[in-house]
């Protein structure tokens, strides 16, 4: 806090030494103000964290504690019972290839008959568009040419 000036009729009767102190003292009290800002500024910056700031955990120094483990829920992970099937849909297919294995898994008795709800997967080759997305070569124009 500044101390008030003095008043002029004050220091003129003081002696000029004594008046060349005491305005020496008052630029330092307003740049002790003005530094005692600046450290409290400094100090609410040194504070931030990525905690308490929009700033990113690889900003925080090394000083800083890591955030404990989150508590396990007791849910186990991925859609919880009664949350509604989210698949992509299947693409119509160029061919379909059917694989029926001859024997059963552990190869003891043959395999007869069809499965009424097969399971079904798709493979799609990425450097192959979808049927759907692969446009038709254009007609060719090929005029007749005569010999003559």
């Amino acid at each position: 806090m500044t101390p008030p000036p003095l008043p002029d009729e004050l220091l003129a009767t003081l002696p000029p030494a004594v008046v060349v102190y005491i305005r020496a003292l008052e630029a330092i009290a307003g740049q002790v103000v003005l530094l005692t800002a600046r450290v409290a500024e400094l100090e609410a910056r040194l504070g931030q964290t990525s905690a308490n700031t929009s700033k990113p955990p690889s900003s925080d120094g090394p000083h800083v504690k890591p955030a404990p483990p989150k508590k396990p829920s007791g849910k186990a992970k991925g859609g919880q019972p009664g949350h509604p099937r989210n698949d992509r849909p299947l693409l119509p297919p160029d061919a379909v290839v059917e694989l029926r294995p001859a024997d059963c898994p552990d190869g003891r008795h043959a395999l007869a008959g069809d499965d009424p709800d097969p399971v079904a997967h798709q493979v799609v080759d990425p450097a192959r568009p979808p049927a759907r997305d692969r446009v038709p070569p254009p007609p060719l124009d090929v005029p007749p040419v005569r010999p003559g």
